[in-house]
């Protein structure tokens, strides 16, 4: 999926990835569980590397090392 002509145009930097929750989806462990699109959730500080799982995301303020 990371081939996919969608992500080379959101591609900013050669290093950038995004969330393919289809992976997660197709591992056994997950199939076994039963894990698919309505019962599995993304949360991630980078509303852009969770634009094809936008159903399923939440996008929070990114952690700063004073947060910690």
């Amino acid at each position: 999926m990371k081939d996919h002509p969608y992500y080379v145009k959101l591609m900013k930097d050669p290093w950038d990835r995004y969330r393919d929750l289809k992976i997660v989806w197709d591992d056994p462990i997950s199939k076994l569980n039963n894990f698919k699109d309505f019962n599995t959730l993304c949360i991630d500080s980078d509303d852009t590397k969770v634009q094809l799982c936008l159903d399923n995301a939440i996008t929070n303020r990114p952690y700063k090392l004073e947060d910690v």
